[in-house]
């Protein structure tokens, strides 16, 4: 928080102390002023409260209240007016609810019409309204029966397949315009006015350009006013405001009354304070279940709201973690949970005599969805069983029709002390009956309350009250964690009654847990709390399990079987039997089959987005080029294609949680990870792969990849490398960074359990094996064994060569088998019955997992230096190394004539995989997660 940074608080409904509107805004008020903060509200323009207290602190602006209804001002001709446009708006509504039950189809004209039904439907007849919204059905009214009978039969004809058939040829031509319309043209089409712009001289295009940009209030956002209905009046209204404020510097404009009605008027709000630089955050308090989503006005309002969180000036907050969960996946964007500001006095009572009758609460307005009616239930059925010792305060003001309907019953309620208050408390009265009280009722329906907040509930714990609530609600859950009282079954006057009966019974012990639970209860939420969780780096996270997010880039991680795949799924592996919660985010896979080592996270996939980048140009520009540099095109190619992938976003999203440390392979994504972890603060490790294929060598292309590559590690928390050699480089250059080698999985001594042959699987005779998936390095050098089988089979040798993996489609040649793709079974089965394992690479970017993974099979592993690049080996004590590939078979016949002269290399390579066991190499890993639990973006780096 800034010394000049000024708090607009919003609050249409801010017109009495009628629910928590009031209390919710001047403790903010009451907050900023102890830490310095100017704190403003604007409220209704009509306020029935003394606010004398906080003259030039309250503006009266808004004419209608969160929910739509108009003030009653005292200016003759604007009540009229707004009594008028109340009278329309209820019209709408009714319109709206009426076209909702009759029309259920998914017409395309009757969505484009559905803005003039909206403000039309209350004043057209149903006739017109049948012929201007379904013209079709409304000239088959008309039609004769013979041509109605032709054309049923003509639609079951043609059937579904033609439909089909029409919506191909549509995708086949939409796909032609994308791919072959030259670029100006499609600017002209879909730009024209920014097309016109392109032909006027560059100072006139930026004068008018210069001249639309002070449109603040019109501009790009024109075409949305007509749904805004009466909530215009809200979105002009703070406008005005924001724009009367002087200086704007240090501006934040803070909204916390989001509802059906005004939710689109907010999204514009959010996109007016994010293109004039103004920070903008917006608290939602109310189910989504109060949203409908068919309306339009809600869908394009979700858009904004899901642009304007891109943007870093606008920030979303909800006041209870279910809720914030609730929204990030409703508005695709992330939402943080605030604490409650208004917290009451804690004034404890006196001593209690034994036969004190317990005060029995109930605050807020009388409404049926707050359990009003099952109070009055259950007091009628204290009186009935003539159970004593109770007193009930309740405030019986504003009424709903159900409510209203019960309040003759409470009148005739004769054995049992109550005191009502017909009218609104004032902030003084509401302290004192709370404070006075010693049961807090609040049976408020599941249905309505499931996610929903509140105030009463917050009050009643901070104050150390005891409460009853009902089951299956927000209250119930947080009561549960934080309070003292009894969970009720949900809308069952019997169950409260044995609640309070319980309470009066057991009155001493439920007050002192309470007591206990409500210093820290107040320690947690507060005011003071408030401000620096919604101003400063302070966040506050909901107590949970440990969690992990994995971002990885590439669509074979469902399979398992390439090196950068297996040492990600063997760390999920790990951190899911440490009881780690694991959600992993990826692009959409090739295969539905999930991997057994997998089993237990989370997925969240994505399309992905491809874009015809610089490597890609290169390489069409220099085909001949293409071995060389391949790794570094794909490189500089994959960095740009999720940058702009809104599908990506949003499943990062939806996977992400405030307390997750986010582990992110190669460092493509890299910047789309960070603006989603903005709002949270997460930690992030990024894992580097391919250094050793980049560094110390020359070409653009390379350079150009490396410098992705460091701008990346250098913007993380944390950096992860593979191989000593890239550990060294990075430090050299000032880059901090833990090495995790690439991990194995070494089976433990004396546990191997015997292993069956695959059906259909056998080999016949000792071979030597090669592993190696779809890439340049691995395909040169299973087309390189190929010789070596032949010179083998020429020097009388039996040993074949076997190749297994994607790196080569099946066959069989002289002394040489590639078996393409085979299971984990079949893996298995050539780890264990192979004769040695053979690697002759000749390239490579990152340290080599499947060679590590070889010498855990207590194998003589053959192979070159670039196959054990990143390992501490030593020739000819645990593997053997040799460059010259003419030198392969000599080897190979000396292991097959002599295997117990090198079973001893063969121990010794298994000795050397033991330290790299997944199991012991990724415990650096756990151990930053749990460091990083709970810790906010202002802790120390690890």
């Amino acid at each position: 928080m800034k010394n000049s940074d000024r708090l607009m608080i919003a609050d249409p409904s801010f017109e009495d102390w009628v629910g928590h509107h009031a209390p919710y805004d001047i403790s903010i008020l009451k907050a900023g002023d102890q830490v310095g903060l100017t704190v403003q509200i604007w409220a209704a323009r009509v306020i029935d409260v003394d606010i004398s207290a906080y003259a030039g602190r309250v503006s009266k602006i808004y004419t209608h209240s969160a929910w739509g209804r108009p003030y009653a001002v005292k200016r003759p001709l604007e009540n009229r007016i707004t009594t008028f446009c109340g009278s329309l708006f209820n019209l709408q509504h009714a319109a709206l609810g009426y076209s909702r039950i009759k029309n259920r189809s998914a017409e395309v004209l009757g969505r484009l019409v559905r803005p003039f039904r909206y403000f039309l439907g209350p004043w057209i007849p149903p006739l017109l309204k049948r012929m201007f919204w379904h013209p079709g059905s409304f000239l088959m009214d008309f039609a004769p029966p013979a041509l109605l009978d032709a054309r049923k039969a003509w639609l079951a004809r043609i059937g579904k397949s033609t439909g089909r058939q029409c919506g191909m040829v549509v995708g086949t031509l939409v796909h032609a315009y994308k791919r072959l319309t030259p670029p100006f043209f499609k600017r002209l089409v879909s730009h024209p006015v920014a097309w016109t712009s392109d032909l006027l001289p560059p100072i006139v295009a930026k004068m008018a350009r210069a001249a639309i940009s002070r449109l603040s209030i019109i501009s790009p956002q024109v075409a949305y006013l007509p749904l805004l209905g009466n909530s215009r009046q809200e979105y002009f209204e703070t406008v005005r405001a924001v724009a009367k404020s002087k200086p704007r510097e240090g501006l934040i404009v803070f909204s916390h009354m989001i509802t059906g009605f005004n939710f689109l008027a907010w999204a514009m709000i959010a996109k007016y304070c994010e293109r004039r630089g103004l920070r903008a955050k917006i608290l939602f308090r109310y189910p989504t279940a109060f949203l409908p989503e068919h309306r339009a006005d809600i869908k394009i309002g979700r858009l904004l709201y899901e642009q304007c969180s891109r943007g870093g000036m606008v920030e979303y907050y909800s006041d209870s973690q279910v809720l914030s969960d609730h929204y990030r996946e409703f508005l695709n964007a992330p939402v943080q949970t605030l604490p409650i500001p208004h917290m009451p006095a804690l004034k404890l009572k006196q001593e209690r005599n034994a036969d004190q009758a317990i005060c029995v609460v109930v605050l807020g307005n009388a409404r049926a969805e707050k359990g009003f009616c099952e109070i009055v239930d259950s007091i009628q059925l204290l009186q009935d069983s003539e159970e004593h010792g109770f007193e009930f305060v309740i405030q019986t003001n504003n009424p709903d029709e159900e409510a209203a309907s019960r309040l003759s019953d409470l009148d005739a309620i004769a054995g049992i002390k109550i005191i009502k208050h017909q009218a609104a408390l004032t902030e003084k009265e509401y302290e004192e009956i709370l404070s006075g009280s010693d049961v807090v009722l609040a049976p408020y329906h599941a249905e309505v309350y499931g996610a929903r907040t509140s105030g009463v509930l917050l009050e009643a714990i901070a104050a150390a009250k005891v409460a009853i609530v009902a089951e299956g609600t927000w209250l119930a859950a947080e009561l549960r964690e934080n309070g003292s009282g009894i969970i009720v079954e949900n809308k069952s006057a019997t169950s409260i009654a044995k609640a309070l009966i319980h309470v009066r019974d057991n009155f001493t012990q439920l007050q002192a847990e309470a007591l206990a639970k409500a210093k820290y209860y107040r320690q947690k939420h507060g005011a003071e709390n408030f401000l620096s969780c919604l101003l400063g780096s302070n966040k506050l996270r909901a107590p949970g399990p440990l969690r992990a997010l994995i971002v990885f880039p590439f669509s074979d991680f469902f399979e398992q079987s390439t090196g950068a795949t297996v040492r990600s799924g063997l760390l999920c592996q790990y951190l899911l039997s440490e009881g780690v919660e694991v959600s992993v985010v990826l692009p959409m896979q090739s295969t539905k089959v999930v991997h057994p080592r997998l089993v237990g996270a989370r997925f969240f996939q994505y399309r992905e987005n491809p874009t015809e980048t610089d490597g890609f140009k290169a390489l069409l520009r220099n085909p001949w080029r293409q071995r060389e540099n391949y790794r570094s095109i794909w490189y500089t190619a994959r960095s740009h294609s999720n940058s702009k992938n809104i599908e990506f976003d949003r499943a990062l999203n939806r996977a992400l949680r405030p307390n997750s440390v986010v582990l992110v392979d190669y460092p493509f994504d890299i910047d789309n990870v960070r603006r989603a972890t903005r709002s949270y603060g997460n930690r992030i490790s990024l894992t580097l792969h391919d250094l050793m294929g980049i560094f110390g060598r020359k070409g653009a292309l390379r350079s150009k990849a490396l410098a992705i590559e460091l701008a990346a590690a250098a913007s993380c928390d944390r950096v992860v490398t593979v191989a000593k050699q890239e550990s060294e480089f990075l430090k050299s250059i000032g880059v901090e960074n833990e090495l995790i080698p690439n991990p194995c999985v070494v089976p433990r001594r004396g546990t191997s359990e015997p292993f069956s042959e695959p059906m259909g699987f056998h080999i016949e005779g000792d071979f030597a094996l090669f592993v190696g998936s779809n890439h340049l390095p691995n395909i040169d050098a299973a087309i390189a064994l190929k010789a070596v089988a032949k010179q083998l089979s020429k020097g009388g040798s039996r040993v074949k060569i076997v190749v297994a993996g994607s790196c080569l489609e099946a066959g069989v040649d002289e002394g040489f088998v590639s078996l393409g793709k085979v299971s984990d079974e079949g893996l298995r089965y050539l780890n264990e019955n192979c004769l040695m394992f053979v690697c002759p690479l000749e390239g490579g970017t990152g340290a080599s997992l499947k060679t590590i993974q070889a010498m855990g099979f207590n194998k003589i592993v053959l192979g070159t230096r670039d196959a054990f690049r990143g390992l501490n080996i030593t020739n000819l004590v645990n593997c053997i190394v040799e460059e010259s590939l003419d030198e392969y078979p000599r080897w190979i016949m000396e292991v097959e004539r002599d295997p117990e002269r090198f079973g001893a290399i063969g121990s010794s390579a298994r000795d050397f995989a033991e330290g790299y066991d997944y199991r012991s190499v990724f415990r650096p890993q756990l151990a930053y997660i749990r460091q990083c639990a709970g810790i906010g973006a202002e802790a120390a780096k690890y």
